[in-house]
């Protein structure tokens, strides 16, 4: 896969969450899943897209931690969704099962992008406030 078909990936996904986000029931928690879903689920792609222009290695990487956070967040979202069974299993299990194979990939990418920029991590995770293990573990499993 090349770093278009990477970058591509993100936005398809986005695009996708989207579609979800207007199956959802107008009630008072699925529009409030709803807006949620839609924020973390759009920002992905878009913090994705802004990693393409980064002003240095760690502001890439930044940019990569923010939406490996946000697609976590979506993670979370669907699985909420699925357990309330809000809208069909067939129509979000596809996206679903997406969206936890593209938090495997962002998240080893963070971690390559770690070891081969030999940056500190405090230094690459000062301004984001994040890195956990969870990164090493969930690009293990897949």
């Amino acid at each position: 896969m090349d770093r278009t078909e990477f970058h591509d990936g993100f936005i398809n996904f986005s695009a996708d969450v989207l579609a979800l986000v207007e199956k959802l029931p107008k009630s008072f928690s699925g529009r409030h899943i709803a807006r949620q879903l839609m924020r973390s689920g759009t920002s992905v792609g878009a913090n994705m897209q802004e990693s393409r222009s980064a002003e240095s290695r760690a502001d890439f990487l930044h940019k990569m931690q923010i939406a490996l956070k946000e697609i976590r967040e979506t993670n979370y979202w669907m699985i909420l969704i699925r357990k309330r069974r809000m809208i069909p299993e067939d129509l979000i299990r596809p996206l679903h099962d997406r969206c936890e194979a593209l938090t495997a990939m962002l998240a080893k990418s963070v971690i390559t992008t770690k070891k081969n920029s030999n940056l500190s991590e405090t230094a690459s995770t000062q301004n984001s406030g994040f890195w956990t293990q969870d990164s090493e573990v969930l690009s293990s499993k897949y």
